[in-house]
């Protein structure tokens, strides 16, 4: 059995994996207990930029202690050898859940996303930005403990000015929850987790995140471009805070204590509300978000897996979106978005939206 730690942890069974790192289920033979190990992949050991990447978030998750983030118990090292070792938590992520059962009951949403709002008031006040806030980062524990945000393999830390630490690295975030500021090519500041926040909370409700659907320029186009209409079935008190947490200027978005704080002053209207799935997807339309209650029906804008993309230097015009690039398609209807909803490609570029391309990385 393959063991790390001088042999204090032993791996039982591969949980999770992503493009650098391997998440375990081991044993801790001192204590006993179960653990979640993080291994860094022998290829990935070997590059000093990726490597460095991995102490970070070991650094980071060093310095916090709430009960909704999960929690490092050390950092291995030993030759070639990175390991994370994080409290094991006896559960599913979001992304399973949703896909298990569908939408969750509104009171139910509303209450997980207070708790992520929870955990990211405390990392913001630490001068952390998260940069990754998806459903398949959140955990919910069976025994209906508190839930933990997860994978702080991007997060950054923020300077006084409130740029990013790092601004001239690569931005890598999921296309479905980016925030319109990091596609124009700045980096990650704590409103863009308030803005991915408020992605997740429609995909609880709803079943899917409101700018799904094909490929990564287009889903991005609409990010920086469109507002979302709320869909039938969408339960009304829940609107005005997601659009608050949607505004496209950062500046407007609320702090995540305040979300926190709103959404739990909706639990009384929200308690019985059965989860609807939100009838149609929602439409997207091009300027201010519609205040107006939910009722208004539209296209489904397809399908699309999670993916995490690279901003390198940010912006848009090396995914294809400057010079009428597949935002033009969406102009003229395709991916289930009409005409009046959503500017071209050119429009962007005339928009002041600049870049330098995509990257995949996974995980």
């Amino acid at each position: 059995m393959q063991t790390v730690g001088g042999g204090r942890y032993e791996l039982e069974a591969e949980i999770a994996k992503g493009a650098i790192g391997t998440v375990w289920r081991a044993l801790d033979t001192r204590t006993g207990e179960r653990v979640a190990v993080k291994l860094l992949r022998p290829e990935a050991a070997g590059q000093p930029e990726l490597v460095e990447a991995f102490l970070a978030e070991a650094r980071i998750l060093a310095e916090l202690d709430h009960p909704c983030v999960v929690r490092e118990r050390e950092l291995v090292r030993g030759g070639d050898t990175y390991a994370l070792v994080l409290d094991l938590v006896n559960g599913q992520d979001l992304r399973r859940r949703l896909r298990a059962d569908g939408p969750l009951p509104p009171a139910v949403a509303a209450d997980v996303v207070a708790q992520v709002a929870d955990a990211l008031a405390y990392v913001h006040a630490r001068g952390i930005v998260h940069g990754d806030i998806k459903p398949g980062n959140i955990l919910v524990p069976v025994d209906g403990s508190p839930v933990r945000l997860t994978d702080f393999g991007v997060a950054r830390r923020v300077l006084p000015n409130g740029n990013g630490k790092s601004a001239q690295r690569a931005t890598h975030a999921t296309p479905e929850y980016v925030a319109p500021e990091v596609i124009a090519g700045h980096a990650p500041v704590p409103a863009t987790d308030v803005y991915a926040l408020g992605i997740v909370l429609y995909e609880l409700l709803c079943g899917r995140s409101p700018y799904r659907g094909g490929g990564v320029s287009e889903v991005l186009c609409r990010h920086a471009t469109c507002s979302p209409v709320p869909p039938p079935g969408f339960p009304e008190p829940v609107w005005p805070v997601l659009l608050d947490c949607l505004a496209r200027n950062p500046e407007d978005r609320p702090p995540t204590a305040t979300v926190a704080n709103r959404l739990r002053g909706l639990q009384a209207a929200l308690d019985g509300l059965a989860p609807g799935g939100c009838g149609q997807p929602a439409r997207v339309r091009l300027g201010p978000a519609d205040r107006r209650a939910p009722g208004r029906p539209g296209p489904d804008p397809g399908g699309g897996r999670g993916r995490r993309a690279g901003l390198a230097s940010g912006g848009l015009r090396g995914a294809g979106l400057a010079r009428g690039g597949p935002c033009a398609g969406l102009a003229r209807g395709r991916g289930g978005v009409g005409r009046d909803r959503c500017r071209t490609g050119a429009g962007l570029a005339r928009g002041g939206l600049r870049g330098a391309g995509l990257a995949g990385l996974a995980g």
